[in-house]
């Protein structure tokens, strides 16, 4: 489901991108693989990275391991996990202005569009019900920090978290109910 999102995203971005500055071909791109160690990021990109995941309290159903099924009968069941992810968008451009200038469209298009739904958004994930976007102000040390763990020079780069991200196994198909058990013994 994450690659899913992140996916989303990069499309939507990357469509933005096209009508905004008649791109080209992809403005924003994954990371290759093969540069994770220390982390390079493709020049003239933005590359969106995962910094941190963590699981929404709040929402937590009272009783944490029974829902109800499809015909109204309580069974036991995991909780849906629900998940803030936080998106750091990265950009490494030749020309700084250019990195700034790309930044300010991804701070745009969120500000136009911080919530997506299926209504809205039917290139979503079947399984979303709904994705927030919240601009994350950090301070220098927890920048430091992040760029420092990457072992990555610094680039311009601006922060969201992605709220309510769902996720819910599917609930395993019950088998009928055992009507009869036979105690016979054969010797």
């Amino acid at each position: 489901m994450l690659n899913q999102v992140f996916d989303f995203f990069k499309q939507q971005l990357n469509s933005y991108f096209s009508r905004q500055l008649s791109a080209t071909g992809d403005t924003v791109v994954y990371l290759d693989g093969k540069n994770m160690d220390p982390l390079s990021l493709e020049l003239n990109k933005i590359t969106p990275l995962m910094v941190n995941l963590e699981q929404e309290q709040v929402l937590r159903p009272a009783d944490r391991f029974s829902s109800m099924n499809e015909v109204g009968k309580v069974e036991p069941m995991n909780p849906p996990l629900r998940l803030n992810v936080y998106m750091m968008f990265a950009a490494r451009f030749e020309k700084y202005d250019e990195a700034l200038k790309h930044l300010s469209l991804v701070l745009r298009y969120f500000q136009q569009r911080p919530v997506f739904t299926p209504e809205t958004y039917p290139a979503l994930p079947t399984e979303v019900e709904k994705l927030i976007m919240e601009l994350v102000t950090l301070p220098f040390s927890s920048v430091n920090e992040i760029w420092g763990a990457m072992k990555a020079p610094y680039h311009p780069s601006i922060m969201y978290k992605l709220k309510m991200l769902v996720i819910q196994a599917p609930v395993p198909v019950a088998g009928g109910e055992i009507e009869r058990i036979d105690h016979n013994l054969h010797q």
